[in-house]
């Protein structure tokens, strides 16, 4: 429990200061947002980060972040320019809903890991 606040917290700085800092390419108008619900365990959200990392939009700099809270796993990616074709990539789950830049999907392990 005290990791997961620690990392929300840490999450939620590292969000107040990239404005500051600067990160090229990690604009709100090239950030997507992944709210995936289902995911239960850190290796399964690691999975799921490391599966995303290659829709990157050929930029040297980019954006990661990502959070649980109450069983859902948010994933913020920059940058990444056809939010259409990032949806159609997902193959962890199934996607409920896109709003504007937000997709929404409902984890689904792989078939080798269920037993």
């Amino acid at each position: 429990m005290q990791n997961t606040a620690r990392q929300i917290y840490l999450g939620m700085l590292v969000l107040l200061l990239l404005p500051m800092i600067g990160c090229g390419g990690c604009s709100q108008e090239k950030q997507i947002v992944l709210v995936i619900s289902g995911t239960e365990t850190s290796e399964q959200r690691k999975a799921i980060q490391e599966n995303t990392s290659a829709w990157l939009d050929g930029s040297q700099s980019y954006f990661t972040l990502g959070y649980e809270s109450g069983g859902v796993y948010t994933l913020k990616i920059s940058p990444v320019e056809d939010v259409q074709a990032a949806a159609e990539k997902i193959d962890f789950g199934t996607v409920t809903k896109i709003e504007d830049r937000t997709i929404y999907v409902e984890y689904h392990p792989p078939a080798d890991a269920e037993e």
